[in-house]
Formats: C-alpha cells, structure tokens, sequence
C-alpha cells in the first residue's frame, strides 16, 4: 500500500500547532486511514486530529472557539462572502 504521510510537524493550522504524530491511524470507514498528531491548541489543550482534516482546514482548534459570539456584522459578512464564493465558482 503506498504512503501519502506528509509530516506537519512544527506547522500551524488555524489555533492548532502541530506538535508530533501519534501511532495511531484513524479509519472511518476501514477504506482510508488517517495519520494523526498531537497539536497544541493556542487555549493550551492538546487534541489529536487527522491529517485530512487538519490540510482541508476542517479543524482549526480544540474547540475552545466553539460557542464564542461573533462581533456585530460578522456572521452576516460570512454569509455574503459565502454567497459570492459559491457565484464565483460557477
């Protein structure tokens, strides 16, 4: 079977510093599995996230920003920007 690993070690994705990789291999659905690692959340928690998700920028934090309220205007922006993304495209 032929490896993609690319090492993310010492790389930044969003609020997650990508501290090590584990021993670990996540599959879903028994076809593909995941390389993991351990990242280090800006809030100080540590969180173990498949690689997949951490190149497609899925997962961004541990979490911690889950929940937090969005300045006025913000979430209005967001779906305006998504809108146009979406007309862009086609």
């Amino acid at each position: 079977m032929k490896s993609n690993f690319k090492d993310l070690v010492g790389q930044k994705f969003g609020k997650l510093l990508v501290l090590d990789r584990t021993d670990s291999r996540i599959s879903s659905t028994g076809k593909n599995s995941y390389t993991c690692f351990n990242c280090l959340c800006d809030c100080g928690k540590i969180k173990v996230v498949k690689s997949n998700l951490l190149l497609k920028g899925k997962t961004t934090s541990c979490g911690c920003n889950i929940g937090h309220p969005l300045k006025y205007g913000e979430s209005s922006f967001n779906k305006l920007y998504k809108q146009y993304e979406r007309n862009s495209e086609k």
